[in-house]
């Protein structure tokens, strides 16, 4: 085992590499390994899992303090804002293009390729390319109709853990966007977006195109009970 490379989770979100690197993704650090030091990568951690969505956390006290946001939203909010400060207390590398600060090298390399407009990660189906090998790998799935991760509460799939997570909340009932007007929460920040242009600031709701008003109109007409 003593040419394995190993790294560990140093928080909930962010894994640290030997050379003191931070990651994201292990998606981004196992590139990062490929790239800079040559070296297999095996991630160790302890994992204490949700019960209810089976997140996994580095400690027990994390996974606590998590399971609140399933029945109270306002919680959520409250540990996402000090997640957020104790991230970007982390941040001291800057873009000298746009002024962003990043938390590591590698995190600025990949930001890097916003201003360079590198794509270095090509689908082998088509022509479109990525700044992330992840990206690239959700991506890959609307060639292949992969769906690796399954609703444990129905029958629907999915390309990416993110819209898994957003579709749980119609089983949770979890609404973790507040408006900041009014109070009102949403299960998607686009929804809360959407509710404040239209709603406080009294904007016009946004422009359908012709080919998304037909398929609404499709869809409505083949509704069971809909008749011409």
């Amino acid at each position: 085992m003593s040419n394995m490379f190993y790294c560990s989770f140093v928080s909930i979100h962010y894994i640290i590499c030997e050379c003191g690197d931070t990651f994201p993704t292990e998606e981004a650090l196992k590139d990062h390994l490929e790239r800079d030091h040559n070296h297999k990568v095996q991630i160790e951690r302890n994992e204490y899992k949700c019960d209810t969505c089976e997140k996994i956390f580095a400690s027990e006290k994390a996974c606590l303090i998590h399971q609140r946001v399933h029945t109270n939203p306002r919680a959520k909010k409250e540990r996402d804002s000090a997640e957020k400060r104790r991230y970007y207390s982390m941040k001291n590398i800057v873009c000298e293009v746009c002024g962003k600060r990043y938390a590591s090298n590698a995190a600025l390399r990949y930001h890097q390729r916003v201003h360079t407009g590198e794509r270095p990660y090509k689908c082998s189906e088509c022509p479109k390319s990525f700044t992330m090998p992840l990206f690239l790998q959700i991506h890959t799935r609307t060639h292949t109709g992969e769906r690796p991760y399954e609703c444990p509460q129905c029958p629907k799939a999915f390309s990416n853990k993110a819209a898994l997570l957003r579709h749980d909340r119609v089983h949770t009932g979890i609404k973790p966007y507040e408006c900041p007007q009014c109070g009102k929460f949403f299960t998607q920040s686009n929804s809360m977006k959407l509710h404040v242009k239209t709603v406080h600031l009294k904007m016009p709701a946004p422009y359908k195109s012709r080919n998304r008003r037909a398929k609404q109109a499709s869809r409505a007409t083949n509704r069971p009970g809909t008749y011409l």
